[in-house]
């Protein structure tokens, strides 16, 4: 129902027109009489009109438009006329009524919804005691078109033969087994619960369901609706070629790839899908507990992988964003993402996680025992996490959490590293063009050099290797140990009390300030 708009009209003479405050669509009233008179979307107005908004189109006939009621003393006789704005497909069912004083009228219209209109706009014209004359601007709910109506052929039982060209809606019954396929249909295909098809279901101008149970041995093509399938049921086949969504509830096996598929891919939770997901044109969702033998590759919208899932093989090729629940493996790589990558917690990706448009990060306690490289924003490794390879080549900045283990290199920095507390990089770091800073109890094995600002060494930080070729400042924080060389050092060089370096300090064109020297 429409929010409540109305008109309020005090008349000093005949034939004044008036407008009024309109919350909603335009509205404007013509009225001759000499008292004042309201017309209102509210009941409590002399004439009082209820408008549908939206118009409900669930049937093609009989749906209501608007209630006029005559609060006037007066009979009024009411007539409505359909306006320019209108869109094709509607026509008034009913367009005079005589209203008695305290009565109501219904005016209906008849929607045909393969036009699928969206908005009418209507002239309403009420004589009697009084003139009116005004407009409303309404819209019509969504039209989802009933693509499954018509005749349908039923299989009761058994059928031991094929279903081909018919231009009705097939459906085997709970239970019913057809040892044949079903192809060229001009209607929607039902499998019931428990249902069998032996064969191939092909070429169907409408949806196909299978429900709870049903098993179909063949695949399932060329479908220019939907294809839903239920809980803990089986498609030997491969699922290709639908031009709408594809849905596959929980428990339920696809033991062929699902492929160009026009719309989204959702599976449910604890389903397996044994082959790949490919050419998806909007989004994938994998349900938790799902396991996904083959690659996810190509799909235009996001892919989400649910809690404890498992895909074998791989995403790639996606023009969104990848989203990795919690406790789920990902045995092949990531890489080709148009957007971020979010790893949940306790995760594992056992390949890389490689070319990847904006920011990446990995969840606690995850590990990737690939490499992380060619990322365009921010890489994030949070507290507890594994890397097993190297991180190189980062557009942006690179920071990693507490008790993370970096078992490669950091090379290739185009912003700043930061590694956390009680962290070890085993390999080096290096080509960083912003700061890196080292915090607590962290350790580097490797060598920090060509760095294009400062370096931080925090308090009982631990480098092994050299740290040289810095353009800016070298920190080394209270009770920090470097057992390599510090040279090259195009800043200073601050060395804090307790702090240890066994190496060789050479060739530091800034001011070196040792408080060591100082305690």
């Amino acid at each position: 129902m429409s929010p409540l708009r109305s008109i309020g009209l005090i008349l000093v003479g005949v034939g004044i027109v008036v407008s009024g405050i309109n919350t909603g669509a335009f509205t404007s009233a013509d009225v001759n009489r000499n008292t004042p008179v309201s017309v209102s979307d509210d009941s409590s107005a002399l004439l009082s009109l209820d408008t549908a908004n939206p118009v409900e189109a669930s049937k093609s006939e009989d749906n209501r438009l608007v209630t006029v009621t005559n609060n006037l003393d007066k009979t009024q006789n009411t007539s409505l006329d359909l306006e320019s704005k209108t869109d094709d497909g509607v026509q008034l069912k009913n367009n005079q009524e005589i209203i008695p004083p305290g009565g109501s009228a219904t005016f209906q219209v008849d929607i045909t919804r393969e036009e699928q209109p969206e908005v009418i706009e209507f002239q309403l014209t009420s004589t009697g005691s009084t003139d009116i004359d005004l407009t409303r601007q309404t819209i019509i709910e969504d039209i989802e078109l009933n693509v499954c109506r018509g005749d349908t052929f039923r299989i009761e039982d058994e059928r031991e033969r094929d279903i081909e060209n018919r231009g009705t809606n097939i459906e085997v019954k709970s239970e019913g087994e057809l040892d044949g396929k079903i192809r060229s249909i001009g209607g929607c295909v039902f499998i019931r619960n428990e249902a069998k098809v032996s064969g191939k279901i092909r070429n169907v101008t409408g949806k196909v369901i299978i429900e709870n149970e049903g098993s179909i041995k063949g695949k399932i093509k060329e479908i220019a609706e939907s294809v839903t399938i239920g809980d803990d049921a089986t498609v030997e086949g491969r699922i290709r070629n639908v031009d709408k969504s594809v849905s596959v509830g929980s428990d339920t096996t696809v033991k062929g790839k699902i492929t160009e598929i026009t719309e989204s891919v959702t599976i449910g939770d604890d389903a397996t899908v044994k082959g790949r997901i490919i050419d998806v044109d909007k989004s994938v969702s994998v349900g938790s507990d799902t396991t996904v033998k083959g690659k996810i590759r190509d799909v235009e919208g996001r892919v989400t992988i649910g809690s404890g899932a498992k895909v074998e093989e791989g995403i790639t090729g996606i023009t969104d964003s990848v989203t990795v629940g919690s406790d789920t493996t990902v045995k092949g790589k990531i890489t080709e993402i148009t957007r971020r990558v979010s790893v949940g917690s306790d995760a594992t990706v056992k390949g890389k996680i490689r070319d990847v448009d904006k920011t990446v990060t990995v969840g606690s306690d995850t590990t990737v025992k690939g490499k992380i490289r060619d990322v365009e924003e921010a890489v994030t490794i949070r507290s507890g996490a594994k890397v097993e390879e190297r991180i190189i080549e980062m557009s942006d900045s690179v920071t990693i959490g507490n008790d993370v283990v970096i078992k490669g290199k950091i090379r290739g920095v185009d912003k700043d590293v930061s590694v956390g507390n009680d962290t070890t990089v085993e390999g080096r770091i290096r080509d960083v063009e912003g700061t890196v800073t080292i915090e607590q109890e962290a350790k580097i094995k490797g060598k920090i050099r060509n760095i294009e600002r400062t370096v931080t060494i925090e308090r009982g930080a631990k480098i092994k290797g050299r740290i040289g070729d810095v353009e800016g400042t070298v920190t080394i924080e209270r009770g920090a140990k470097v057992k390599g060389k510090i040279r090259d050092i195009n800043g200073n060089l601050i060395i804090g009390e307790e702090a240890e370096i066994e190496g060789q300090i050479s060739d530091i064109n800034g001011e070196i300030i040792d408080k060591r020297d100082e305690s």
